[in-house]
C-alpha cells in the first residue's frame, strides 16, 4: 500500500509540472527581442517552456552560459550571466539607487545576476558570495545568508 501511495504522489508531482524543450522560434516575441537587444552576438543554446501550477515560464540558456527566465508574455524575470558581467542595458532597467548602494558598499563590483522578486530585486555581484535584496525603489533590504551555487 505504501508503494501505491508513493507512486500516486510521484505521478501527481510529475503531472503538475509540464516542461518541454522548445526551439528559439517558439519563444514569445518580447523574449526574442530582449535576447537580440542585450545579447546580440550570443547564440541561442537551449530553451524550455515550463508550466507549474498553471503558470507558464520560459527558461533560456545561451552558448556563453547566460540563463534567462521569461513570463508567458515574454517579459524578463531573471538574467544570470554566470561567467560574465551583466550587459549595461539590462542594468539600466533596474533603479539607479541599486548601483549607488553597490558603488558605496562594494568596490569594483560588477552585476552578474538580476532577478525580479515580488516587490523588488535580488542582485548577484562578482566580488560578493551572497545575493543582495532591494525593494522596487532600489532601497537596500538585506544580504542573503546563503552562498550562491
Amino acid at each position: 500500500m505504501k508503494k501505491f501511495i508513493y507512486l500516486v504522489a510521484l505521478i501527481f508531482a510529475i503531472s503538475s509540472c509540464d516542461d518541454k524543450k522548445i526551439k528559439e522560434s517558439s519563444l514569445p516575441d518580447n523574449a526574442t527581442t530582449f535576447i537580440n537587444t542585450y545579447f546580440p552576438d550570443v547564440r541561442f543554446s537551449y530553451a524550455e517552456k515550463e508550466k507549474d501550477d498553471g503558470v507558464v515560464t520560459y527558461d533560456v540558456t545561451l552558448v556563453n552560459g547566460a540563463e534567462l527566465k521569461f513570463t508567458e508574455s515574454g517579459d524578463w524575470i531573471s538574467v544570470d550571466c554566470k561567467f560574465s558581467i551583466m550587459p549595461e542595458g539590462i542594468v539600466k532597467l533596474i533603479p539607479t539607487e541599486i548601483g549607488t548602494y553597490l558603488t558605496e558598499k562594494h568596490v569594483d563590483y560588477k552585476i552578474v545576476s538580476i532577478e525580479k522578486e515580488m516587490g523588488g530585486f535580488e542582485i548577484g555581484i562578482n566580488n560578493y558570495a551572497n545575493d543582495i535584496f532591494f525593494d522596487a525603489n532600489g532601497t537596500f533590504i538585506r544580504y542573503d545568508n546563503e552562498i550562491n551555487d
